[in-house]
């Protein structure tokens, strides 16, 4: 109902005004130094506008500038090798033989110059690096691009005839489909296989904690190592910046068993 989306428009002009007072926060946050990742992936927005939907995978260069990678969303496996590793139900999955990461800090780093309008300014106001900790930071970024493209949806659906419509009918097949997104947390992959008859017969479902959680183990190595060095040998200052590192991840542990 129009009511309701002018209802909807107002809460979301605030959550603007509320994501860029996040990102202000967090910019204002000293961070300890943590080796940033190999690698980051993300899917290449469409028409060169930052979002969450792509139709192609970016991998960055790594240790190699300018040499970015791409792939097609059906050869996600070419960038996602899972292994199974004995300390946990959770597979890692590497590139090029290493750890790499997804999420919003990917994005950032990856298509940042895409964002436009407010998400743009936002993203000027603050000096983010690869750090894994300025995850949370380029979350916040993310925050206020998503409240800007809500509301520019909103404007399209306001400016529109709006309708009922009708699912379209389909004959059941024996096929395959591959499809991938941008999610809070990173880039989910998921395949199907179909018979005759439109019944599932084989799934993969490769989630963003699983992709992430190789380097979250590295991370946390380092971390310890590191803290051991300068001599820190206290447990609860050390948990207490490996609790700080996972928290930016924000991993969802039941996600990553799939």
């Amino acid at each position: 109902e129009k009511h309701e989306l002018l209802v909807l428009k107002k809460e979301l002009e605030m959550a603007v005004d509320d994501g860029i007072k996040a990102v202000q926060f967090f910019s204002g946050i000293d961070v300890f130094p943590v080796e940033p990742a190999e690698y980051f992936s993300a899917l290449k927005p469409v028409n060169n506008k930052f979002g969450f939907f792509g139709e192609s995978i970016r991998v960055s260069a790594g240790s190699t500038p300018g040499n970015e990678c791409e792939f097609e969303i059906s050869d996600y496996r070419s960038v996602c090798h899972e292994v199974v590793v004995e300390h946990s139900r959770a597979k890692h999955s590497h590139y090029n033989d290493k750890p790499f990461m997804v999420g919003a800090l990917a994005r950032i780093m990856l298509f940042g110059d895409m964002l436009y309008g407010k998400s743009k300014e936002a993203l000027t106001m603050t000096e983010i690096t690869k750090n894994p900790l300025h995850n949370n930071l380029a979350q916040a970024i993310e925050l206020v691009y998503a409240s800007q493209r809500c509301l520019l949806i909103i404007d399209e659906l306001l400016d529109t005839q709006m309708k009922d419509e009708t699912p379209p009918e389909f004959q059941p097949k024996a096929c395959t489909g591959t499809a991938a997104l941008e999610v809070p947390r990173g880039t989910l992959y998921h395949h199907y296989e179909f018979d005759e008859n439109g019944k599932n017969i084989k799934t993969d479902i490769i989630t963003p904690t699983a992709i992430n959680l190789a380097n979250m183990e590295r991370d946390v190595r380092g971390i310890v190592k590191s803290q051991k060095q300068d001599g820190i040998l206290d447990e609860r200052a050390i948990s207490t910046k490996v609790g700080m590192l996972l928290r930016a991840y924000d991993p969802c542990i039941s996600c990553s068993v799939h």
